[in-house]
């Protein structure tokens, strides 16, 4: 019976660590089903929820429905059968979207946001939603814990997407970035993630705070999950990666201006990185952006306060009791962001992006830090977007890619950045180099 017990949690196991593309190829060849892999999850789920609370909303009973139907169906595309959790900042037209907000408690869209609804149609398995900083902006955070450790927080506002992938909830994940909200929780939970160029995944359904920023982004096991993604919502290039020649790579190491916000762990965890990537043949370079691009992460600040006030109108006057005070002081506007400041910021983001490009002149990537350092106590919030603001600013793709540890033993990751529209190439890039980052 105890042998028995310990084979059957061996099988869970391996399952659950089972990267998705790995597990799509097993569902597509007939060696594993769609019901198999959803209830190993469902039992991972309920074995950790407690502790980790990554979900807003699940129901074991329908995502093994949809499993059920998915192992009947005719395959719909590479995703088939494969599961995947969302953000309770994406419409979904089975489970209630809240934001975290208790204006929105138990309100049900009628229909999924448009990145939901092809997620679906090529036949995943939805899982439920995870959790958010209220509507991925402020307020109030979410009780969800670091799977690696519950004293510390796992970085928002994507909190939940990360958490749950880091902990085998569930293999892939919806998120949305604004400032950091993919890259750093990826980070503070030690899980792949992408954020892509700017505009190439469909918002709508999605809660839009800041229009010149938000994005539509996901976690993953590997950089093959990443590409999976990449591949359903047509990123070009994505389904079949450019083949990169290791030894010929240039890498850009890149501080960024606001180096003097990284503590030890991030330091270390570059300093690192060098020497791990130098060893394979990599050519790496220090790279200094342009002194302009410091005014961004000021210009980020106004650009989001300032549109804020527009996005929380609404709820401002239709439910001010309820409206936390931090979005209340947005749309009164307590900063005194006035059009001439919010136009500035808007035209250095724009001023900037038209340079970016030839950062890249002579280098494949820029490899930068995803976040200050380890992931921030539990009760000091969701952590400082600082390295991630300036590229949100210029629309580039950027992939976290995890492997290295702080000194308190927490993941510590980095970031991938390339140029607009190089989606295809960061990932082939971040493919090829994750395993020398990964290495211990």
């Amino acid at each position: 019976m105890a042998a028995a017990s310990r084979e059957s949690s061996n099988t869970v196991l391996g399952l659950i660590q089972t990267p998705a593309n790995v597990a799509a190829a097993m569902i597509a060849d007939g060696t594993l089903t769609s019901e198999s892999l959803v209830s190993a999850y469902l039992e991972r789920i309920t074995q950790r929820e407690d502790a980790v609370f990554a979900f807003a909303h699940f129901d074991p009973e329908y995502a093994l429905t949809q499993a059920r139907a998915r192992d009947k169906a005719v395959p719909l595309s590479p995703l088939h059968g494969i599961p995947i959790a969302i953000k309770d900042t994406i419409d979904t037209e089975d489970f209630p979207t809240e934001f975290n907000s208790p204006i929105y408690a138990g309100s049900k869209p009628t229909r999924d946001a448009a990145c939901v609804a092809m997620v679906r149609q090529a036949g995943a398995v939805v899982l439920g939603k995870t959790r958010t900083v209220e509507f991925a902006a402020g307020g109030q955070n979410p009780a969800t814990r670091n799977p690696h450790n519950p004293v510390h927080g796992p970085g928002g506002s994507s909190n939940g997407s990360a958490a749950s992938v880091a902990d085998f909830m569930t293999p892939l994940a919806l998120g949305t970035q604004t400032g950091g909200s993919m890259i750093r929780p990826a980070s503070f939970c030690g899980v792949f993630a992408m954020k892509p160029t700017w505009g190439s995944v469909s918002i709508n359904g999605v809660r839009v705070n800041c229009p010149g920023l938000d994005s539509v982004g996901w976690n993953g096991r590997d950089v093959g999950d990443l590409a999976l993604m990449a591949s359903l919502y047509e990123i070009p290039g994505a389904s079949d990666l450019p083949p990169i020649d290791l030894p010929n790579l240039r890498i850009g190491l890149c501080r960024s201006p606001v180096w003097q916000c990284a503590d030890s762990a991030t330091q270390n965890a570059l300093d690192e990185a060098r020497s791990r990537l130098q060893s394979v043949g990599v050519e790496i370079t220090s790279v200094d952006l342009p002194e302009e691009f410091s005014a961004i992460p000021k210009a980020v600040a106004t650009m989001m306060r300032g549109d804020a006030r527009v996005a929380f109108l609404p709820e401002y006057r239709m439910s001010t009791d309820e409206l936390h005070t931090d979005f209340k002081a947005d749309v009164e506007n307590r900063r005194h962001i006035g059009p001439e400041m919010l136009s500035e910021a808007y035209d250095t983001a724009a001023a900037c992006r038209a340079k970016f490009s030839d950062v890249f002149q002579d280098l494949d990537a820029l490899l930068t830090p995803s976040a200050p350092g380890e992931a921030v106590l539990f009760e000091e919030g969701h952590g400082d977007p600082v390295f991630n603001v300036i590229w949100s600013a210029l629309h580039a793709p950027v992939i976290n890619i995890p492997g290295m540890v702080g000194p308190t033993g927490l993941p510590v990751g980095l970031s991938l950045v390339g140029p607009r529209y190089s989606d295809a190439r960061i990932l082939a890039i971040s493919k090829v180099l994750s395993p020398a980052l990964e290495a211990t």
